[in-house]
């Protein structure tokens, strides 16, 4: 993966997160730890130096890779967190 790509998906994240609404953030929180839970039960846990080491802006390869799915999690998250949310607000009403 080119340091473009990575970007790219960057860039839709940060698109997504704009549009958000505070109800729509909090279900992505949530999605997000259902992932991560997911994950950890099955995989084991990500060790904080991995996470600071994703966060830190390293963009090697491997890291890069790992960002992007990162990011590939975060827009989907995002994108289901979103039609939760306007569900959710559609029987409030």
């Amino acid at each position: 993966m080119t340091p473009e790509t990575l970007k790219a998906y960057e860039q839709v994240a940060d698109r997504l997160l704009d549009t958000c609404d505070r109800r729509t953030l909090a279900e992505t929180a949530r999605v997000l730890a259902l992932y991560v839970g997911y994950y950890q039960r099955r995989h084991g846990p990500v060790g904080i130096e991995a996470l600071a080491d994703l966060t830190s802006g390293s963009t090697s390869g491997d890291r890069r890779e790992d960002r992007a799915e990162g990011m590939r999690a975060l827009a989907a998250a995002l994108t289901l967190s979103a039609g939760l949310a306007q569900a959710a607000a559609a029987d409030e009403s």
